[in-house]
This record gives structure tokens, C-alpha cells and sequence, in this order.
């Protein structure tokens, strides 16, 4: 025979063994024959009236759902059953039963859990600790990475902070450097519009000159003509001539 065939064996005699133990010292997991043979239409009123919707929906919500009319009295039924001793003893007896029956089932899983699972639920935790150590190494890891970014990231930013302060001092020195240039543009543009000006006035001034000049002798060759022609002899002409140039002397 089977290791594993005499431990299901001895198994069931203990579960065997347990279980007329609990039914000859409790009872069974229910309500005693004796119980229901006495109670039994009582007992099938109340097992109606609980399992009813409408007795549910008043356990469960009273003000939503008062018990009124046939409700009332199902509701009065209940409670004076539930408070019953008979009841109550063999309800306690049932749940006791319910109970034991329970912990020798669990005791049974529990045994061939033990017995057959051992091994593999030992290498669940397992892989479970290594599961979680791999994820805690690959959360250090990525917080390591995490990390090395900032501290990258940081000196990037600490990096274009020093390129944008260099840019800006640079801009700085242009603008004066373009200030500069365009004020001695500017004074040289000036003073060179100011000696065009003055050249041009003086040129005025000359063509202003000569104009005179030139009606001024237009003026005294009239006069010459006119006196010439009125007196026509040589001393005049001399005469005119010497008033002529003297005129001419005085207007340079």
C-alpha cells in the first residue's frame, strides 16, 4: 500500500471517529427529531415567514418597510418563536453540532494541505520571496536610474542657467558695444550734415556775392551806356571808364 493510500485511510477512521463522537455527545447539525416532531408546523411557519421577501426587505430596512397587517403578525410570530427555550436549546444544540462539524472539516483540509501541499505551497512562498526580491531589486534599481537623471537633469539645467547668464552678459556688451557705434555714427553724421550745411552756406553766401557783383556791373554798364550815350565825346568816355573801374574796386 501507498504511502499516500494509508494516510487517506488513517484519515478518514480519525474523521470517521470524530464525527460519531460529535453526534453522540451533541447531536446532529441540525434541529433534533425530537424537536420538530413536537414543533414541526410551528417551525415551518417561521422557516416561511424568514425566507419571505417582504419579512427580508423589513429585517434589512424597518423604516423603509414597516411591519404592518399580515406582516405585523409574522413579525410578532417570529420573535415570540425565536424566544421560545425549547428553541432556543435546540437551537443552540444545532449551532454547537454546525460548529464542531466545521472545525473537523477545516481540520481534515487542513491535514491533506499540510500532508500533500507542503512541498508545493513551500515553493509558492518561494517564488513568491524571490518574486519580491526581484521586485524590490528592480524598484532600487529604477530609483538608482531615477537618481542619476535628476542628478543629470540638475546639471543640464545648472549648465543652460550658466549658458543663459553668459548669453545674457553677452547681450549686455553687444547692445552697449551697438550703442556705442551708433552714437559716434550718429556725432560724426551730425558734424558732417553740420560742415555740409556750412559749406552750403558759404556757397550761398558766394552765389549771393556774385549775384550782387554781377547786377551791380550789369547795373553800372547801364549807367555807362546811358551816360555814353548821352554825352559821346572821348573825355567823357575816359571819364566813365575811371568812374567804371573805381566802382568795380570798391565792390570787391
Amino acid at each position: 500500500m501507498s504511502p499516500a493510500k494509508r494516510f487517506f485511510l488513517g484519515l478518514l477512521a480519525v474523521y470517521i471517529l470524530l464525527a460519531v463522537l460529535i453526534l453522540a455527545g451533541v447531536g446532529p447539525p441540525q434541529l433534533s427529531g425530537a424537536y420538530l416532531e413536537e414543533y414541526q408546523a410551528d417551525h415551518d411557519r417561521y422557516l416561511e415567514i424568514i425566507h419571505s421577501p417582504a419579512y427580508k426587505m423589513h429585517v434589512q430596512n424597518p423604516e423603509r418597510h414597516p411591519a404592518e397587517g399580515a406582516l405585523a403578525e409574522d413579525v410578532a410570530f417570529v420573535e415570540e418563536y425565536e424566544a421560545r427555550p425549547e428553541f432556543q436549546s435546540a437551537a443552540r444544540q444545532r449551532d454547537v453540532s454546525v460548529f464542531l462539524f466545521e472545525c473537523l472539516n477545516a481540520g481534515a483540509l487542513l491535514a491533506i494541505a499540510v500532508r500533500f501541499g507542503r512541498k508545493p505551497l513551500l515553493e509558492f512562498l518561494d517564488q513568491q520571496v524571490a518574486d519580491a526580491r526581484k521586485r524590490l531589486e528592480w524598484a532600487q534599481e529604477n530609483r538608482r536610474k531615477a537618481e542619476e537623471r535628476k542628478k543629470k537633469a540638475q546639471k543640464h539645467l545648472d549648465a543652460l542657467d550658466q549658458r543663459r547668464r553668459e548669453i545674457t552678459a553677452h547681450t549686455q556688451t553687444v547692445i552697449h558695444q551697438e550703442r556705442d557705434q551708433i552714437r559716434k555714427a550718429t556725432e560724426q553724421n551730425l558734424a558732417q550734415i553740420e560742415a555740409e550745411t556750412n559749406e552750403r552756406v558759404h556757397v550761398e553766401e558766394l552765389r549771393t556775392t556774385l549775384r550782387i557783383r554781377r547786377e551791380l556791373v550789369e547795373q553800372a554798364v547801364a549807367e555807362l551806356r546811358e551816360r555814353y550815350a548821352a554825352e559821346r565825346s572821348d573825355e567823357t568816355l575816359a571819364q566813365l571808364v575811371e568812374d567804371f573801374a573805381s566802382r568795380l574796386e570798391r565792390m570787391s
